[in-house]
Order: structure tokens, then sequence, then C-alpha cells
């Protein structure tokens, strides 16, 4: 069965999945943060960047997907509107005049 994220399931995998961007983030700044305060430089940490990513690839990807919720099949698409028929009769023309 083919794992799809669903983000109103509870299951460890599921929300795993929204670490990503937040951890990477709060990671660049703690190391622009040190750069800034000279106690470590970017040319020398960025490789964390990398580290943690892949940490949280593989912890994203054996995360427990026990209870997960599959998510709803996508809506069908409403029917296109139509223009109704125009009138017959003259009320429908504009008279000048």
């Amino acid at each position: 069965m083919t794992y799809i994220r669903n983000r109103a399931c509870g299951c460890t995998r599921c929300r795993a999945c929204g670490l990503w961007w937040p951890a990477m983030l709060v990671l660049f700044g703690v190391l622009v943060l040190l750069h800034n305060f000279n106690l470590a430089y970017m040319d020398k940490t960025w490789p964390l960047l990398l580290i943690v990513a892949g940490a949280l690839w593989v912890f994203q990807s054996s995360a427990s997907t026990a209870g997960h919720v599959e998510p709803a099949p996508p809506a069908a698409p409403a029917p296109p509107r139509t223009q109704p028929p125009p009138a017959s009769g003259d009320d429908t023309q504009v008279h000048h005049g």
C-alpha cells in the first residue's frame, strides 16, 4: 500500500512530515546567530544542514503509520455552468429613442 500524507491524520509519520521546514529554519537561524557572535562560522557549519535534513528524512520515512487515516478521495468536479437561453420577444432587445 502506498503512503499518502493526510494533514488530518495523527499518526507519527503524518506528524513528522510537518517538521522538515521548521527544523531547517530553526537550525539555519541558530547557525547564523553563532556566525554573528563569531562562535562558529557558516563555512564550517553548513554541513549540519545536510546532516539534519538527512536525519529528518530517515525519521520521516521510518516513522510508524499505526493509526494512519487515508485522505478522502478528491471531490468530483462540479458540472459546468451553462447560461440560460435568451428569452424570445422584444423585451430582450435594447431600443434607443
